[in-house]
């Protein structure tokens, strides 16, 4: 029923296969396109983007200035780059930020997978592209928050071309327990 439609409809519209709907977690979360524009579309913010590569705008106004390979099959980088800076046109995905700059760095594979070396590289080539916000819809299985991170944020690359960076992280993908967390110590 309803679920199967849901998935199938995102589906559809994530690999723009020609059916332009409205993406279900716009109304799951009471989203409407004048948030956007009381944030003014996020114009003059760069996006940095660590994800999947692409090649062409999808429902993008324009492509993203774009790092590292892209591989057929994969995108969802093209998806998480819709949703962040999707045109508001009242057709299928529009993004929150429609007028941010987007910069895209894939440390992805073949595979679809990636190592911690490759992410932290990518997150320091969007922060050294002007990214004052970084989106990291990745993790490791397993984990809410993994230990990998700590190594990530600490790298000397990372620390001096995201100094000024708010990070946007996926949390518990798979369904993960606190208890597989990062431990960065008690603060004080």
């Amino acid at each position: 029923g309803a679920v199967f439609y849901q998935d199938y409809a995102d589906f559809q519209l994530n690999t723009f296969l020609g059916i332009d709907i409205p993406d279900h977690w716009m109304g799951t979360v009471n989203w409407t396109p004048l948030l956007s524009e009381i944030a003014g579309y996020g114009a003059g913010v760069t996006v940095g983007v660590v994800d999947q590569g692409f090649e062409g705008a999808g429902a993008l106004s324009a492509a993203p200035e774009a790092y590292g390979p892209v591989h057929e099959g994969q995108t969802h980088g093209l998806e998480v780059s819709g949703v962040l800076a999707g045109a508001l046109d009242g057709e299928g995905v529009m993004g929150v930020a429609p007028s941010a700059d987007l910069v895209l760095s894939n440390p992805f594979g073949a595979n679809a997978k990636a190592e911690l070396e490759d992410v932290t590289a990518s997150i320091a080539q969007v922060g050294a592209a002007g990214a004052s916000i970084i989106n990291l819809s990745l993790g490791e299985a397993g984990y809410t928050f993994s230990e990998g991170w700590v190594e990530t944020f600490s790298d000397p690359d990372v620390v001096a071309n995201t100094s000024d960076s708010l990070f946007i992280m996926a949390s518990a993908n798979d369904g993960a327990r606190p208890e597989n967390d990062a431990d960065f110590g008690q603060p004080g």
